[in-house]
């Protein structure tokens, strides 16, 4: 259970969001700027509920803020249009100025704590970034002198995002970042995408990092086996946490 469990802020009514800027990061990622009617707090990790009312029925979805919890006043968010998203798709045919519904915050994927002797590892797949990238600028805000691993697994339909924010980060933090694609790497990435990665790929990939706190983030299916897969080579249950997308 988290440490931080007692600090968890709670939901408040829903209310409106205003898009005040709209970034296109990828074919299929946008970073949206909000300002709320009603400014709140949050813990780096936490994520909004929207509702969008999409072919005749509300639909919900979550979008991590990604921004700095020093400016409540407006805060960040990504959203993905992966094939088949419907408020993916309304959220990226939205116009600066328009309008959506959500109740903030929610959602419990913290950084546990600033440091581990034993480092910390961030291993996420494809918009899984949106969760870790909350935790890296509280490490970054709080000059954190802990050693940081970034596993960024990629698949072939996500391009690359938000690396210059890695690299600012890079520049207090003691990183070393891991792209996992294809291009780069002797194992299949679309099976390790949903999790099919083997005992030998886990002990090379995160043997020497297994005494270290592990944050995952991405698809449940990616979720659920990459922590299996790291439990089977000595992390601890308990020095393991996750946010799962769908």
């Amino acid at each position: 259970m988290s440490i931080r469990r007692e600090l968890e802020k709670r939901p408040i009514s829903y209310q409106q969001g205003t898009i005040v800027t709209s970034v296109q990061l990828s074919p299929r990622v946008k970073r949206l700027t909000i300002r709320p009617e009603e400014p709140f707090d949050w813990i780096p990790g936490q994520f909004i509920i929207t509702k969008t009312h999409v072919d005749g029925e509300d639909v919900i979805a979550d979008y991590t803020i990604i921004s700095s919890v020093q400016n409540i006043e407006t805060w960040d968010i990504l959203v993905d249009n992966y094939p088949g998203s419907r408020v993916g798709q309304r959220m990226h045919d939205a116009k600066i100025g328009d309008e959506f519904t959500f109740k903030a915050p929610r959602g419990r994927f913290y950084l546990e704590a600033d440091t581990d002797p034993d480092g910390i590892v961030f291993v996420f797949r494809d918009i899984g970034i949106a969760a870790a990238i909350p935790l890296l600028r509280e490490l970054y805000e709080l000059q954190s002198s802990a050693k940081i691993d970034i596993f960024n697994v990629m698949t072939s339909g996500f391009k690359s995002i938000l690396e210059d924010e890695i690299d600012q980060f890079g520049q207090v933090l003691d990183i070393k970042y891991h792209p996992i694609i294809d291009e780069l790497v002797d194992i299949d990435v679309e099976k390790m995408s949903v999790g099919k990665l083997g005992k030998k790929e886990a002990e090379g990939m995160f043997g020497h990092l297994n005494k270290g706190t592990f944050y995952l983030s991405g698809a449940s299916i990616f979720n659920k086996g990459i922590r299996q897969k790291l439990i089977s080579i000595g992390v601890h249950k308990e020095k393991l946490f996750r946010e799962m997308f769908g």
